[in-house]
Formats: C-alpha cells, sequence, structure tokens
C-alpha cells in the first residue's frame, strides 16, 4: 500500500517542479562582465568578456542606425532607418558610429555590468554566434540610455524578464516598450541624436 502511494505521488511532485521551473527555464543572469573591443561592435551588438568567455550580445528592444553599407542587405536596412530618422544615409552611419561610441565608453567607464540572457539567436550578418541579452548599466539599461541619447530608436525584438534575475519585479515587454517609447519621444522633441530633423 506505502509503494502505491508513493508510485502515485511521484507524478504529481514532478509535474509541480517543472510547472515552477518553466517560467525560469533558460535564463542566466551573469556579473562583473567587461566589453571587448572588437571593429565590428556597434550600438546595440557587441562583445563582452562574460564568465571568462568571449560573448556577443545584442540589445532588446532597440535597434542603433548601422555603421556600414557593406553589402546590399545593410544598404536595405540603412535605407530603411534613413526613412524613419529623415537622414540621408551618410548621416544615418555617423550616427550608428555616434552610437558605438557611446555604448563603447560608457560600457567602458563602468568597468563592469550586468548581462540578462536567455540565450536566443539574434542572427546578424556575421557567421559568429550572437544572442539577444538585456544588460545593465549604471543601474540602468543600455537600451534606455541609448534611446534616450536619441542614438537608437525603439524597434526589434522584446521580451518579458522574471523578477528572479530582474529583482524586484522583473521586466514586461509591453510595459518595457511602451516606457521607452515616452523617452523616445522626449528625445525627439528635443531634437536629439538622430532625431535632429524631427518633424
Amino acid at each position: 500500500m506505502i509503494r502505491r502511494s508513493i508510485v502515485l505521488l511521484f507524478p504529481l511532485v514532478f509535474a509541480s517542479f517543472t510547472d515552477q521551473a518553466l517560467p525560469a527555464r533558460g535564463w542566466t543572469r551573469i556579473e562583473n562582465c567587461r566589453f571587448l573591443e572588437n571593429p565590428s561592435n556597434d550600438g546595440d551588438s557587441f562583445h563582452v568578456v562574460a564568465n571568462r568567455r568571449k560573448r556577443i550580445f545584442r540589445l532588446y528592444f532597440v535597434d542603433c542606425p548601422e555603421t556600414s553599407d557593406h553589402n546590399k542587405a545593410m544598404k536595405a536596412r540603412i535605407a530603411e532607418q534613413a526613412k524613419e530618422f529623415g537622414l540621408t544615409t551618410s548621416e544615418v552611419m555617423d550616427i550608428g558610429k555616434q552610437a558605438a561610441k557611446f555604448t563603447s565608453s560608457l560600457l567602458q567607464k563602468a568597468n563592469t555590468f550586468t548581462v540578462i540572457t536567455r540565450w536566443e539567436d539574434a542572427k546578424g550578418d556575421s557567421d559568429k554566434k550572437r544572442n539577444y541579452a538585456y544588460v545593465l548599466v549604471n543601474g540602468r539599461g543600455l537600451d534606455e540610455q541609448l534611446v534616450e541619447a536619441g542614438l537608437a530608436r525603439v524597434y526589434g525584438r522584446q521580451i518579458d524578464i522574471p523578477e528572479h534575475v530582474l529583482p524586484p519585479r522583473g521586466l514586461k515587454g509591453y510595459k518595457h516598450q511602451r516606457h521607452l517609447l515616452s523617452v523616445q519621444k522626449e528625445a525627439k522633441r528635443n531634437r536629439r541624436g538622430a532625431w535632429k530633423r524631427a518633424f
């Protein structure tokens, strides 16, 4: 009788454990990351040393202007960005270089920063592996700081981040995107960065 009870209870215990684990599955919080100089770095995609390994991360939520039009796909992307920002394609690349410099300077001055990732593939122009991430530097999201400076637009992949990796409340993707849009509106109003011709 006791043996049968254990057999019957095991599936319930296992189901309860896996249900609790599912929301957290795959998330990693990496402290003390360091920026790594690389010619392919730009404002929203860059090399870091995380847990003593070299990684490439791409920011959730935002898109910085491109820095180069070295292939057909990049030319098309720059043309699309130029249309949104109201700039010429060469101006877009200039702003892209400013964004790359902003990110590099901010992360290097901070010395270390935090990367939160679910290891989602952020396919890029390179054949090197790149993952989406949310980056905290000086207690604030790098995405928000780029948008505030007018060096990125609210665009691209968004995600909910659970509170156990981003305490105390986690991050709801749709709410965060709405907040970023209000920050972007302020950057436009003040004609910062790429919004210098905002109307």
